[in-house]
């Protein structure tokens, strides 16, 4: 994801989930972007990919996300 923004819908990009060899949970990730800080966002994944502590909001790298239009199309990359 090149540019991004607060409040945008992201997923995870289809070379991530490649890597990951297609874990449904990895596919299935969808967040809202709270923050942007340089090459990285802080995600709410609305506990569709928590973290080991439980918790739904992570940093994730820019490069690793794809953004979620307002019609709900995943961009695909």
């Amino acid at each position: 994801m090149k540019t991004a923004k607060q409040n945008q819908r992201a997923a995870f990009t289809q070379d991530v989930i490649r890597r990951t060899h297609d874990q449904a949970r990895t596919a299935s990730m969808r967040g809202t972007i709270l923050e942007v800080d340089g090459r990285v966002a802080r995600v709410d994944t609305h506990g569709t990919y928590p973290n080991e502590d439980g918790e739904s909001i992570r940093w994730i790298p820019l490069a690793n996300l794809t953004p979620i239009l307002d019609n709900g199309v995943i961009f695909g990359d």
